[in-house]
């Protein structure tokens, strides 16, 4: 009886040294994370066994690349100010809109009418990549932007009338008054 007692007591006492010294590993790794990548490195041990290690790496990798990423977004959505900016005029006899798409293809920007309502949709796709110094691909991204408008003109039109013209990046639209 006595004996069951001891390798009892001492299997737990092994279960709760490894316990603990995983759960001390585990807070190690978890800190080191939290920390510039210099200084995770300098805290985290390396050991063939020690799968965190890894892990954190790939995360810091991620992280990295995922605020490269939306720092691209945010700059060119910062710098492009200007797009979809609307300008409409009352002409006398017509309606003038003038809306900024400067990045948006001709065969991608859709202006309908109904009603009073003027409806301009645009939408571009592209693509870029960037490579290291021997051509090799480092990254490559695909994006897609899209924009919708919808304006209420102040009288009475003559849809079947309406013109749009694009040019240098500007969409006219000419709607005659009924």
């Amino acid at each position: 009886m006595k004996k069951r007692i001891l390798i009892a007591t001492i299997g737990l006492g092994f279960a709760a040294l490894i316990t603990v010294f995983g759960v001390q590993a585990y807070e190690a790794h978890k800190q080191a994370a939290q920390t510039q990548d210099a200084e995770a490195d300098a805290i985290v041990v390396e050991t063939w066994d020690d799968p965190w290690v890894q892990f954190h790496r790939q995360m810091r990798a991620m992280k990295a690349n995922s605020e490269s990423m939306f720092n691209e977004i945010f700059h060119s959505m910062a710098t492009g100010d200007s797009f979809g900016q609307v300008k409409m005029d009352d002409q006398g006899d017509h309606y003038t809109v003038s809306v900024n798409l400067p990045s948006a293809d001709q065969d991608n920007i859709t202006v309908s009418l109904d009603g009073q309502r003027l409806n301009i949709s645009a939408s571009t796709n592209g693509q870029t990549e960037r490579k290291d110094d021997n051509g090799q691909l480092i990254e490559q991204q695909s994006f897609t932007n899209s924009y919708q408008q919808i304006l209420s003109l102040p009288g009475k039109v003559k849809a079947d009338a309406m013109q749009s013209h694009f040019d240098k990046g500007v969409l006219t639209i000419t709607v005659p008054k009924a």
